[in-house]
Protein backbone atom coordinates (compact mmCIF):
# COMPACT_ATOMS: atom_id res chain seq x y z
CA UNK A 1 0.00 0.00 0.00
CA UNK A 2 1.48 3.25 -0.93
CA UNK A 3 1.16 6.12 1.37
CA UNK A 4 1.17 10.04 -0.34
CA UNK A 5 3.40 11.76 2.77
CA UNK A 6 5.85 9.32 3.23
CA UNK A 7 8.96 10.65 0.03
CA UNK A 8 6.66 12.85 -1.07
CA UNK A 9 7.00 16.04 1.18
CA UNK A 10 9.88 17.77 3.18
CA UNK A 11 8.83 19.46 6.65
CA UNK A 12 11.11 22.32 7.85
CA UNK A 13 10.54 23.74 11.22
CA UNK A 14 11.27 27.24 11.12
CA UNK A 15 12.15 27.19 7.42
CA UNK A 16 11.45 31.36 7.18
CA UNK A 17 13.98 33.99 6.24
CA UNK A 18 16.11 31.43 5.24
CA UNK A 19 16.95 29.97 1.74
CA UNK A 20 14.45 26.64 0.73
CA UNK A 21 15.77 24.66 -1.48
CA UNK A 22 12.82 23.98 -3.59
CA UNK A 23 14.13 21.35 -6.31
CA UNK A 24 11.85 18.44 -6.81
CA UNK A 25 8.88 20.08 -5.26
CA UNK A 26 6.25 22.09 -6.70
CA UNK A 27 3.94 23.16 -3.45
CA UNK A 28 4.80 24.95 -0.05
CA UNK A 29 2.51 25.74 2.93
CA UNK A 30 3.82 28.38 5.33
CA UNK A 31 2.57 27.27 8.63
CA UNK A 32 2.05 29.62 11.80
CA UNK A 33 1.69 29.02 15.36
CA UNK A 34 1.12 32.48 16.87
CA UNK A 35 2.47 33.37 19.82
CA UNK A 36 1.81 37.61 19.46
CA UNK A 37 -1.34 38.91 18.08
CA UNK A 38 -0.99 40.58 15.12
CA UNK A 39 -1.64 40.66 11.15
CA UNK A 40 0.06 37.73 9.60
CA UNK A 41 1.48 37.96 5.72
CA UNK A 42 3.90 36.12 4.08
CA UNK A 43 6.09 37.60 1.25
CA UNK A 44 7.96 34.89 -1.38
CA UNK A 45 11.48 35.43 -3.24
CA UNK A 46 13.50 33.05 -5.15
CA UNK A 47 17.16 32.79 -6.85
CA UNK A 48 19.10 30.11 -8.89
CA UNK A 49 21.99 29.72 -5.94
CA UNK A 50 21.22 29.32 -2.26
CA UNK A 51 23.78 32.74 -1.71
CA UNK A 52 22.88 34.55 -4.18
CA UNK A 53 20.67 37.94 -4.32
CA UNK A 54 16.95 36.88 -3.60
CA UNK A 55 14.10 38.85 -5.97
CA UNK A 56 10.98 38.74 -5.43
CA UNK A 57 8.39 36.31 -7.24
CA UNK A 58 6.64 38.30 -9.84
CA UNK A 59 3.86 36.04 -9.89
CA UNK A 60 0.94 37.78 -8.29
CA UNK A 61 -0.73 33.74 -7.98
CA UNK A 62 2.07 32.34 -6.30
CA UNK A 63 0.40 32.95 -2.71
CA UNK A 64 -2.82 30.49 -2.60
CA UNK A 65 -3.86 31.77 -6.86
CA UNK A 66 -6.79 30.56 -6.49
CA UNK A 67 -7.35 29.16 -2.87
CA UNK A 68 -7.81 32.02 -0.63
CA UNK A 69 -5.16 31.96 2.35
CA UNK A 70 -7.07 29.88 5.51
CA UNK A 71 -6.89 30.66 8.92
CA UNK A 72 -8.02 27.96 11.87
CA UNK A 73 -9.96 29.75 14.05
CA UNK A 74 -11.83 28.68 17.64
CA UNK A 75 -15.37 30.13 17.51
CA UNK A 76 -17.79 28.72 20.49
CA UNK A 77 -15.47 25.94 21.05
CA UNK A 78 -15.06 24.06 17.38
CA UNK A 79 -13.25 25.20 14.38
CA UNK A 80 -13.89 27.64 11.95
CA UNK A 81 -12.18 28.47 8.41
CA UNK A 82 -11.53 31.93 7.84
CA UNK A 83 -10.87 32.90 4.57
CA UNK A 84 -8.80 36.54 3.65
CA UNK A 85 -6.98 37.92 0.74
CA UNK A 86 -3.79 36.47 -0.48
CA UNK A 87 -2.35 39.73 -0.94
CA UNK A 88 -3.70 41.33 2.38
CA UNK A 89 -2.45 40.41 5.97
CA UNK A 90 -4.58 38.26 7.84
CA UNK A 91 -5.82 39.10 11.47
CA UNK A 92 -4.59 37.07 14.13
CA UNK A 93 -4.85 36.34 17.99
CA UNK A 94 -2.54 34.87 19.74
CA UNK A 95 -2.94 31.14 19.76
CA UNK A 96 -4.20 30.96 16.03
CA UNK A 97 -3.07 28.57 13.93
CA UNK A 98 -2.47 29.66 10.03
CA UNK A 99 -1.70 28.09 6.87
CA UNK A 100 -0.58 29.60 3.99
CA UNK A 101 -0.71 27.66 1.00
CA UNK A 102 1.94 28.51 -1.95
CA UNK A 103 2.10 27.75 -5.28
CA UNK A 104 5.91 27.53 -6.28
CA UNK A 105 5.75 26.40 -10.28
CA UNK A 106 7.60 28.51 -11.87
CA UNK A 107 9.91 29.99 -9.03
CA UNK A 108 13.36 29.50 -9.19
CA UNK A 109 15.61 26.41 -7.40
CA UNK A 110 15.90 28.12 -4.16
CA UNK A 111 12.85 30.28 -2.27
CA UNK A 112 12.31 32.24 0.92
CA UNK A 113 9.40 32.82 2.54
CA UNK A 114 9.56 35.82 4.62
CA UNK A 115 7.20 37.24 7.55
CA UNK A 116 6.27 40.54 6.69
CA UNK A 117 3.38 40.83 9.32
CA UNK A 118 3.35 42.67 12.76
CA UNK A 119 2.09 39.03 14.17
CA UNK A 120 4.90 37.09 16.13
CA UNK A 121 4.82 33.17 15.41
CA UNK A 122 6.57 30.04 15.55
CA UNK A 123 7.16 28.78 11.88
CA UNK A 124 7.35 25.39 9.79
CA UNK A 125 7.25 25.11 6.20
CA UNK A 126 6.10 21.57 4.74
CA UNK A 127 7.60 21.11 0.39
CA UNK A 128 4.77 19.01 -1.52
CA UNK A 129 3.86 17.49 -4.94
CA UNK A 130 7.08 15.86 -5.41
CA UNK A 131 7.47 15.71 -9.05
CA UNK A 132 8.51 11.86 -8.69
CA UNK A 133 6.59 9.57 -6.56
CA UNK A 134 8.15 6.25 -5.03
CA UNK A 135 7.04 2.80 -6.45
Amino acid sequence: MKRNLIQNVKVLPGGVDTPVDRKGFLSAIVGANVTEAGELSISVEHCDTEDGTFEPVGDQFVLVGLVPVMKTVKVNGSDEIVFADAWKPIAVETGDIANIDVDLVGCRQFVKFISTGTAEADFAVALGDADFMPA
